[in-house]
């Protein structure tokens, strides 16, 4: 995967915010959260939320994701707020 994000010039030096929303914040955003982290340059900050967050991520989510090489087991559901 390839993917083409701008680099920072000299007025853009800090990190910019990706957000990714989805309703329990337990599957999905978590997921691309962790592609984006993965594959995304280091000026990136990638963080998920859900409207109704559940109190832990699906652990067949993140089996799913480790088995591809994306550790998401240290991160937790936020309210989007």
């Amino acid at each position: 995967m390839n993917l083409s994000f701008g680099g920072p010039t000299q007025r853009q030096n800090k990190k910019k915010n990706v957000l990714f929303v989805c309703v329990e914040n337990a599957e999905r955003s978590q997921m691309a959260k962790g592609f984006f982290r993965k594959h995304a340059p280091e000026y990136y900050e990638p963080t998920s939320a859900g409207t109704i967050p559940k109190s832990h991520i699906n652990p067949l989510a993140v089996e799913a994701m480790r088995e591809i090489g994306i550790d998401t087991g240290t991160q937790k559901p936020k309210e989007l707020t």
